[in-house]
């Protein structure tokens, strides 16, 4: 499964400057990935009525989520 190249970037100056396994470092990216959806899905149940744009807004979580669950699988199997 091919990587995006700006995540394998920022992961290679992280794992320079911190000294750390590129596991180490996709795993806390992870980690934060996980606490800040978190804290958007709370938000989210708080937002206004965005009108025609309301499904957009709901289901945007649901994507973010996606984007990222590879990365947290692969990982974790390695």
């Amino acid at each position: 499964m091919k990587q995006p190249t700006v995540f394998i970037t920022i992961s290679k100056v992280i794992q320079h400057e911190r000294q750390m396994s590129l596991k180490e470092v996709c795993l806390e990216d992870l980690r934060l990935h996980n606490e800040d959806l978190k804290e958007f899905v709370e938000l989210q149940t708080s937002l206004p009525d965005f009108g025609i744009w309301q499904d957009a807004v709901v289901n945007w979580g649901t994507l973010y989520e996606r984007r990222f669950k590879w990365l947290e699988e692969y990982f974790h199997k390695t």
